[in-house]
């Protein structure tokens, strides 16, 4: 085995991060990390993972290690800050932007980030003017440029809703003059450092003696930036971006500046539908900069599957000395008092790509007439355009128009789900004449469950239907009717004479809203699965038996963003008499909740070892409350009833404004009315509950 240092095997783990082998990457950091605990670049590594599989909680306690071992870098504490607002812990976050902006002033992703976390807590204002300052720093930072129009999109809607109507002002977030004013205080990085950046939400913080202190963000912005919004366009957020290269001083563990931004999962992963209709906005290349190690370091222990040699010196330039508030007089003019940047007072797209940044920008704010007129005035100026020819089609089947809409969504389907060719003709619809037609369920585990109805239907057009899945389906669809078949994408491909994907049999089928095929239940749980269950759950004290599974939020269209857990906002469920709760998923690995907290359930999760345990468990409740896709489809096909918990512009598949859907006659949909807003949906639903248990 060739020995190597562990910077060696650390750089190694990062080429198989960056080259999609997350599973291999992550085996090696954590190799690495127990050899020697406290290196830092490897917990950042490892929190990026985390934070893209939705493990906030494993996340954060990754970053805080790494900032306990280096409390001096200033990304770290920003990445924290994404971490903390996807938890929805929005003062935590500011305060942690505030300490990466004690250590490095000039940073304009921690002020982009800023404004992502004050307009997920609804501060647009606030959020604007944090997004100027970024651009103050870095006028040509296509992010921040776009996230600044977005919110005054959203902004300008907003007012144009509210304008015959007395809304009472929001608390604030707070955070220091420094952090979106030109201007510094007088205390040093290191006294700054000592305190929290931010002060309780709500109140003020005492005042001291100093001349600056925490203030309001309204109060602390407005004599720099202009208090009227211009209008523009937008584009999705919440990314983590690395800062280029630095040389620390000697005595800091080498460093590399990790990017939280999602990862395009790989198609093993069990990834929610709403995924499939990611944002077209391709991201900026990014390199992944690594700091060096000290020139006199000691030689690296080994890991178990390689063997280690010492590294040899490494000559670096002396670090440039930190900036701190006594050598204001000498700082450059852009920290003095750094220049709001206007964007152009009025938008007006030109080219498809502007029309399509617009039309996205009015998706995610729920104007879907307007963001089909800009994919329509993109494909007028480009009719060749796939992409606004997309958006258009999935905007479509969200207003019910599923004519217009299937095409489209086969057509992104095939993009983001990529499948091998066959020799074999792909069937369109015709009669099948007794001949064998393989439905490929390979791509989402939610596509497999929602469209697996469609099997009975090919066998009536004469097809003898074989089902080829994703292993961990194999036991949940082995036994459904309509299927001659099964086999799993580890098994031989068997003999068949056509072929289709199964998320295109309604398309082929011609489906419409009002045809769905929708009796239920078109899914069958293992009978005697059921019975275990059955007698498990017969035993438990008596009340309306509610399986609750909230780990994983759906997410946002038209950029697939995690919309976050709901569960912080159903706090107040386990306080609704006359209930047993049953946990239907485990807590993440860092202990993401599942379950609302305080909720005393019943855990019997270490026993749900595959989906048909978790479908027959399901079988025997009365009802499903979740925010999680795949036991959303799950407990739908089983129809069982289940309460679905929406985020404000949310998958096609749930269309516009309905409370019902026309796929699962047994569920009923709770939506967020604006966009991060869990508690109104949630205090409707435990209303409801309060209502369906007295009905008992």
């Amino acid at each position: 085995m060739a020995e190597l240092t562990i910077q060696q095997a650390f750089e190694i783990a990062s080429r198989q991060y960056q080259s999609g082998q997350a599973q291999d990457a992550e085996s090696l950091y954590r190799q690495i990390l127990g050899y020697q605990p406290d290196h830092t670049p490897t917990m950042q590594m490892l929190a990026q993972l985390a934070h893209q599989r939705g493990q906030a909680g494993e996340a954060e306690e990754l970053l805080r290690r790494a900032i306990a071992v280096n409390s001096q870098d200033a990304d770290a504490h920003n990445n924290l800050g994404m971490v903390l607002t996807t938890q929805g812990r929005f003062d935590d976050a500011v305060n942690s932007y505030g300490r990466a902006l004690i250590l490095r002033p000039m940073f304009p992703e921690a002020y982009n980030n800023l404004g992502n976390t004050l307009r997920a807590a609804g501060q647009l204002a606030q959020a604007i003017r944090a997004y100027q300052k970024a651009l103050s720093f870095r006028p040509d930072y296509g992010d921040a440029r776009d996230n600044l129009n977005d919110a005054q999109n959203e902004q300008d809607h907003r007012q144009q809703q509210q304008a015959a109507v007395k809304v009472e002002p929001e608390p604030t977030i707070e955070v220091p003059d420094e952090m979106l004013v030109g201007g510094g205080a007088t205390t040093s990085k290191d006294e700054r450092l000592a305190e929290p950046v931010v002060a309780e939400s709500i109140e003020p913080p005492p005042p001291v003696e100093e001349p600056e202190r925490p203030v309001e963000v309204t109060k602390a912005i407005e004599e720099e930036i202009p208090s009227e919004p211009p209008a523009a366009h937008a584009i999705d957020v919440s990314e983590l971006q690395p800062e280029p290269l630095e040389i620390r001083e000697a005595e800091e563990v080498e460093t590399v500046k990790p990017e939280l931004e999602p990862e395009p999962i790989p198609v093993e992963a069990d990834l929610s539908e709403d995924e499939v209709i990611a944002s077209h906005v391709p991201d900026e290349p990014v390199e992944t900069p690594v700091e060096h190690a000290p020139s006199e370091a000691e030689p690296e222990p080994a890991l178990d599957s390689v063997e280690l040699s010492p590294e040899p010196a490494i000559e670096v330039e002396a670090p440039a000395a930190v900036v701190t508030h006594e050598d204001e007089a000498e700082l450059p003019p852009v920290l003095e008092e750094a220049e709001p940047v206007q964007p152009e007072v009025e938008f007006v797209p030109h080219s498809a790509d502007e029309f399509k940044k617009r039309g996205r920008s009015r998706w995610r704010q729920g104007r879907y007439d307007e963001a089909a007129a800009d994919f329509h005035a993109a494909l007028d100026v480009d009719p060749a355009d796939t992409e606004a020819r997309t958006d258009l089609g999935l905007i479509a089947l969200a207003q019910g128009d599923f004519r217009q809409g299937w095409p489209a969504y086969e057509a992104k389907l095939a993009e983001s789900w990529p499948i091998s060719a066959l020799p074999q003709p792909g069937w369109e619809g015709s009669e099948l004449a007794n001949h064998r037609i393989l439905l490929r369920a390979e791509q989402s585990i939610t596509d497999a469950v929602q469209f697996i109805r469609y099997a009975p239907l090919v066998g009536k057009r004469g097809g003898r239907v074989i089902v080829r899945c994703r292993p961990e389906l194999r036991h949940l669809l082995v036994d459904q009717p309509g299927i001659l078949l099964l086999v799993s994408t580890t098994d031989p491909m068997p003999k068949f004479y056509t072929h289709c994907p199964i998320a295109s049999l309604p398309r082929v089928m011609g489906t419409t809203p009002e045809e769905i095929p929708a009796d239920v239940p078109y899914l069958l749980a293992d009978g005697k699965l059921v019975d275990k269950w059955y007698a498990r759950v017969s035993a438990e004290p008596e009340g309306l038996k509610v399986g609750v599974a909230l780990r994983a939020g759906q997410r946002s269209a038209p950029s697939g963003e995690d919309s976050g857990s709901p569960a912080s906002a159903l706090g107040s469920i386990g306080r609704v008499s006359g209930v047993r709760f049953y946990a239907l998923q485990p807590p993440g690995e860092q202990g993401d909740p599942a379950l609302p907290s305080g909720v005393d359930a019943t855990d019997w999760t270490s026993s749900l070892s595959d989906l048909a345990q978790t479908a027959a468990l399901i079988s025997c409740l009365d009802l499903v409350i979740t925010s999680d896709n795949v036991v959303a489809h799950l407990a739908g096909a089983l129809g069982r009833p289940t309460w679905l918990l929406l985020p404000f512009v949310a998958d096609w598949r749930w269309m516009i404004g309905r409370n019902d859907s026309p796929w699962y006659p047994t569920m009923r949909l709770f939506r967020q009315p604006e966009t991060g807003n869990w508690e109104s949906p949630a205090q409707e639903l435990i209303a409801e509950l309060r209502r369906k248990v007295q009905e008992q």
